[in-house]
């Protein structure tokens, strides 16, 4: 009868491809229409690599893996808690679970970063990424039922972290099974398939949301996920930056849990007012991070927040990290750098700044007449930086770009990174998309 078509809404799909939801026909050739409708069956196809997009600097297609944990029910309640430990970056992208019946049920997942032993009943201590009330229809027991995909936001792991995750519906209809050893033991892997991912023994839930704990319950259904086949062992190199003859500078970085600069000099206090150093978010190119270099010349400054650019509006990872001096010959050496971010933020999208608080990162003290490197990447290829325009007089990569709101601050062209979590893949001429924010520090 044609009433209530979702014509829009996706029901399944991956990185190439969505699946929408549509129509049964009724009878040969436009006829008796029911809806909504999924499509039951496998749809076969290639990528035209010869109509890839020439302006974005993409990194390689990832490769879909699978864990099945087990369908051996036994119990089961509202939901079930349990963490995931890959050993290789990995994007989480669905899951399939283990139902009793075959009515349609609602569904919802949340997650958070690290293990979820210790903040069963935390709301807050978790982040909402397939929403309350999303409908998912039960193939009943020793079945998999799919959930929807089209509303889930893919939750991003890095290699060796640990990601908790917590599924529930609304009535006790989930199936889990009596695990065998303690919670948070890894108990089940897929790498004899080639996969990357591990799960373990999980918490199950006897009510509706973050209440009434089981212990030692595993998870029964599939963990969907993607992720990226190591690039070749290649070393690329980039012409060093010409920077004004500071690069011999000497420098000093202080990272304090108090957020506040360690100078040395009970003197000395951070001014109140800030400066920014702006370039645009209009950046029509990216990949997975970008790198760049800024001077500071005559007066000292703490780094306090940072505003970056991603074509993203879902969850993301992002990582930032600086260097005293340059980072040019760096740019794949993790142990010449510092972290003084990991976080996942909600991204706003082409066109806008995604701003990391200063209490999401740790502050970042410059003293004057030196250079900083830096580095935000996310573990996605969502991240937006600029072709440079030099047709508009401006330089390539290490020549300056712009200067701060009160003229202290440089910041010069870079290179984008095609690769995660640091720079096998470079792309020269690239200037960061985003604003940094800074304090003065003064007597």
């Amino acid at each position: 009868n044609g009433d209530g078509l979702l014509r829009n809404k996706i029901f399944i799909g991956n990185d190439d491809l969505d699946i929408t939801e549509g129509a049964g026909v009724g009878t040969y050739k436009f006829g008796q229409i029911y809806s909504p409708r999924v499509f039951n069956g496998e749809i076969n196809y290639e990528l035209d690599k010869n109509n890839a997009d020439a302006s974005d600097d993409n990194a390689v297609s990832k490769v879909a893996g699978k864990l099945l944990t087990t369908m051996e029910g036994g119990n089961g309640s509202y939901g079930v808690m349990f963490d995931c430990a890959p050993i290789e970056d990995v994007v989480v992208d669905g899951f399939n679970l283990h139902v009793e019946s075959t009515i349609t049920y609602y569904v919802e997942i949340w997650t958070k970063y690290g293990t979820h032993l210790n903040h069963e009943g935390s709301i807050a201590a978790w982040t909402n990424v397939l929403p309350p009330g999303t409908p998912m229809d039960g193939q009943g027991l020793n079945m998999l039922s799919l959930v929807p995909v089209g509303d889930f936001e893919p939750v991003h792991i890095k290699a060796g972290e640990t990601q908790a995750f917590y599924i529930t519906l609304t009535t006790p209809a989930l199936r889990y099974t009596n695990g065998r050893d303690e919670v948070g033991k890894l108990y089940r892997n897929d790498f004899d398939s080639g996969g990357v991912m591990q799960v373990a023994v999980g918490t199950g839930v006897g009510t509706y949301r973050f209440a009434k704990f089981f212990q030692k319950r595993d998870f029964n259904g599939e963990i969907l996920y993607k992720h990226e086949p190591k690039p070749p062992n290649t070393q690329t190199t980039t012409q060093s930056p010409s920077i004004m003859e500071t690069q011999a500078c000497p420098s000093v970085v202080s990272f304090l849990s108090s957020n506040r600069p360690n100078t040395g000099d009970p003197s000395l206090k951070i001014e109140a007012s800030t400066s920014q150093i702006s370039t645009s978010f209009g950046g029509a190119n990216g990949s997975y991070g970008s790198m760049f270099d800024i001077y500071v010349h005559d007066q000292s400054v703490v780094l306090e927040s940072i505003s970056f650019h991603t074509r993203s509006t879902s969850i993301v990872l992002v990582e930032v990290y600086t260097r005293s001096d340059t980072y040019v010959g760096y740019e794949d050496t993790p142990g010449a750098w510092t972290r003084i971010a990991l976080v996942n933020i909600r991204g706003l999208g082409q066109g806008q700044a995604t701003k990391l608080n200063s209490h999401l990162m740790l502050p970042v003290y410059i003293p004057p007449n030196s250079v900083q490197g830096f580095y935000i990447t996310l573990s996605n290829d969502d991240i937006r930086y600029s072709n440079v325009d030099f047709s508009k007089g401006t330089s390539g990569t290490g020549c300056v770009a712009t200067r701060s709101t009160d003229n202290n601050i440089d910041i010069f062209v870079g290179v984008g990174v095609g690769s995660y979590p640091f720079g096998a893949r470079l792309f020269p001429n690239r200037l960061f998309d985003g604003e940094l924010s800074f304090s003065n520090v003064v007597k």
